[in-house]
């Protein structure tokens, strides 16, 4: 579950812009995708890590992504992965992609796999007082 950071932050544009899809954007991918069905058409550039901690580290290309996902339920979201403010610089800017959920279905390998359809980007810069 999302919690409110202990420090302000500031959101500087909202990705519906075509300005916010040209960004390169970092996104960590991990085993636990394959029980997700998204796509990242929406997005001019992206540079998958596959360690978290690539995530935060400001010497690999791209913006930090963490993705907002609807739950079945459609009332909560859950972060993937979840958001370590600790871990993020001073002014660091990150991004947010959220998806909706739109169905699932099931495969061979999989019991549920849940659809996701992108819905918006936002850019924030982690600040502190």
């Amino acid at each position: 579950m999302f919690k409110i950071p202990p420090f302000n932050f500031v959101a500087t544009h909202d990705l519906q812009s075509n300005k916010a899809k040209d960004n390169l954007f970092k996104i960590y991918l991990d085993f636990d995708i394959v029980f997700y069905n998204l796509s990242f058409d929406a997005l001019k550039e992206v540079n998958t890590v596959y360690e978290e901690r690539d995530l935060y580290d400001q010497s690999i290309a791209g913006v930090s992504t963490f993705l907002k996902l609807q739950k079945p339920n459609k009332k909560q979201y859950e972060y993937y992965p979840a958001i370590n403010y600790e871990r993020l610089n001073i002014n660091q800017e990150y991004a947010i992609i959220t998806y909706f959920f739109s169905g699932a279905f099931s495969t061979r390998t999989i019991a549920t796999v849940q659809n996701l359809t992108f819905d918006k980007i936002e850019m924030f810069k982690y600040t502190q007082e």
